[in-house]
């Protein structure tokens, strides 16, 4: 969606009045520090030091409450509450965010209010801990929500039915009832999501995960962590459509997710996310933007979209049950970075060799294409002069990260902020530096080891690494100054003879990196290359929101038009590069390039050029006249290097 797309459906849903009848519950968080645990007088054990504490709401109460963060004009609460403190600090919550409760009954006899606390220590979840598992709704309290909701029903543009507990609101006469009155009576649009009861309520649209609708079907995954292959998916939310009749929005995870309707099948992939994530909420949110979409007259493709993008905002919010607002959805569904063939990420998934080369095919050959632009990434896929740039950035991240701490902290908790370095950088691969700075310090403050008023801008983090990884460089440079090497080792095989090939077809070249653009022009002028790139040389500036990768292929498009976006083909082994050309109907040529040896393939390199876009891969330019035939179909000019 387009970003005035986005901010004409908030606009639009400040309107919306929503009802939302379910389960309703909190979410406490413990954050547990060993240091301060102290021996108890009365029991002689030791005790659970908390650090820090908090409690957002959970269940219905967030899918209420994302709702609400998303400006959502009205939404109204129908459900049980406890007559206890965790029941009137759920009420005070939604008050506070502006939830109507006038129909949250409380319950003062066998009802505790539903409460998922969840205990951490060193990042690491222990067993949670659950109050109201053996609650008994009373039939009269049960009767009294159903009967709000009916008499009120013709106020709200859309009713939410949310069921997450085995014993909760949705006993058997409470589902025959409600039934009935879908059935019937019902003038509003309903969209269930019900981890048990998904049969019993007529037409509705559902809202359920992959996992839920494979028990439907009788096709059990192994596990609630399994996914579908992609004609898998379809093929369960087009028998779940056949089954119900109604709108089925199947839920993906990373996958992202896809839409059954008469129209037929629809997708909506996965967004890419360069920080770790907690799935936690992640549903609510996505259901609620759908909603919030169709409750304001959206199609349900659209309404897809604007869940994807909520449930992405929420997941990279740690140890809470987020949501998201209105400048978090727009800024995120602007330009999203979206994951592509994600089942064909594994190692052991099938693989397309072109002829008898290294050249995999992902995607599609470029039959019919008339090339007149082409875009190269700089570092790994011509240069070689940076390689091993991880393995400086990695134990200055962590340093950084653990500050002081990092002399006496023990083992286990080295280790998972090492590995939380480790995913972040091959998360962020191919993005500005600045960038990745910005990151960190995110990370900096998630981990909580230095304080706040040590923590460093972005910019002075970038300065360190630069001064490390530009030692590196300066003796490699040294060694081609000397004649000891020439610029031809520290280049990927092939490429050098490659840009003269295209320079020779008269295709326009452009050079683009994450790098400071003062140093990628110095370092292309000095390798000897600089003058094949007769569309320009661009690198960082230093400013976080103009990526000068996405800059390139803007000013590309700007200069060609949309229509004319076939003719670029983009060659990187970075994600960023290949994901700005793959938006805008470009090709893309992935990199698996080892830069060690300079040729051959870094099978680390195919998972994320494959979710970014890659329509097919290489591992250099030495398959020559394969490339030749790929991009220019009967020509024969290129000579073997």
């Amino acid at each position: 969606m387009e970003k005035s797309q986005i901010q004409t459906i908030l606009e639009k849903i400040r309107k919306a009045k929503i009802a939302v009848i379910g389960d309703f519950c909190l979410d406490a968080y413990y954050f547990l520090d060993p240091e301060l645990s102290e021996l108890s007088v009365e029991t002689g054990l030791k005790t659970q030091g908390v650090s820090d504490f908090r409690i957002g709401l959970g269940g219905a109460a967030n899918v209420a409450h994302n709702l609400k963060a998303m400006g959502v004009g009205r939404v109204d609460a129908f459900g049980i509450s406890g007559k206890d403190m965790y029941g009137r600090e759920m009420i005070r919550l939604m008050k506070a965010c502006g939830i109507g409760t006038g129909n949250l009954l409380v319950q003062d006899e066998q009802w505790k209010t539903n409460v998922y606390s969840k205990f951490y220590e060193n990042h690491r979840e222990a067993p949670r801990m659950d109050i109201g598992n053996n609650n008994i709704p009373r039939e009269s309290v049960v009767s009294e929500i159903l009967q709000n909701l009916v008499s009120s029903i013709d106020s709200y543009n859309l009713l939410i039915i949310n069921q997450q507990l085995g014993n909760g609101l949705h006993t058997g006469s409470f589902r025959r009832s409600l039934a009935d009155f879908l059935g019937g009576k019902c003038t509003i649009p309903a969209i269930v999501d019900s981890r048990d009861f998904n049969d019993f309520y007529p037409q509705t649209i559902r809202k359920l995960n992959e996992y839920e609708g494979a028990a439907i079907l009788k096709k059990p995954l192994r596990d609630t962590n399994a996914l579908m292959s992609d004609d898998q998916a379809g093929e369960t939310a087009s028998a779940l459509f056949k089954r119900w009749g109604k709108t089925v929005f199947l839920t993906r995870g990373s996958r992202g997710c896809i839409l059954a309707d008469k129209s037929g099948i629809k997708s909506v992939p996965g967004i890419h996310t360069p920080v770790k994530i907690d799935t936690v909420g992640a549903g609510d949110s996505m259901l609620a933007g759908i909603a919030a979409a169709l409750s304001s007259g959206c199609q349900a493709s659209i309404a897809m979209e604007l869940g994807n993008i909520a449930a992405t905002v929420t997941v990279q919010k740690l140890f809470q049950t987020g949501t998201a607002g209105p400048e978090e959805i727009l800024k995120q569904g602007d330009n999203p970075d979206y994951l592509y063939n994600t089942e064909k990420t594994s190692l052991s998934a099938e693989r397309d060799y072109y002829k008898n080369s290294e050249i995999e095919i992902i995607e599609k050959k470029p039959y019919s294409r008339d090339f007149k632009y082409a875009l190269f990434d700089h570092d790994g896929t011509i240069s070689t002069l940076r390689e091993g740039w991880e393995k400086i950035m990695e134990p200055m991240m962590v340093e950084s990260i653990l500050g002081d701490k990092r002399t006496g902290i023990d083992e286990r908790s080295f280790e998972r902020v090492s590995k939380q370095v480790s995913e972040y950088i091959e998360k962020t691969t191919g993005i500005q530096t600045i960038n990745q700075m910005m990151g960190l310090i995110k990370i900096i403050r998630d981990n909580g080891y230095v304080p706040e008023d040590e923590i460093l801008t972005a910019v002075e983090y970038k300065s360190i690494f630069n001064t490390r990884l530009l030692n590196m460089v300066r003796k490699r440079v040294k060694r081609i100054e000397s004649g000891n090497l020439s610029p031809e080792d520290y280049t990927v095989k092939g490429s050098i003879s490659f840009l003269k090939y295209l320079r020779g077809k008269e295709i326009t070249l452009f050079l683009a990196s994450g790098t400071d653009e003062e140093d990628v022009k110095k370092e292309a002028s000095f390798m000897g290359y600089a003058s094949f790139f007769n569309g320009g040389i661009f690198g960082s500036l230093g400013n976080p929101d103009e990526d000068p990768k996405r800059m390139v292929v803007k000013k590309i498009i700007n200069d060609i038009g949309r229509d004319a976006a076939a003719g670029i083909v983009t060659f990187g082994d970075g994600p960023v590069e290949l994901r700005e050309t793959k938006k805008r109907g470009g090709y893309c040529i992935g990199l698996v390039s080892d830069e060690v040896k300079r040729h051959g393939i870094n099978q680390a390199k195919r998972k994320r050029l494959v979710s970014a876009g890659a329509d097919i891969l290489i591992p250099d330019f030495s398959y020559t006249e394969e490339l030749e035939e790929l991009l220019f179909p009967g020509v024969r000019e290129i000579t073997h290097v």
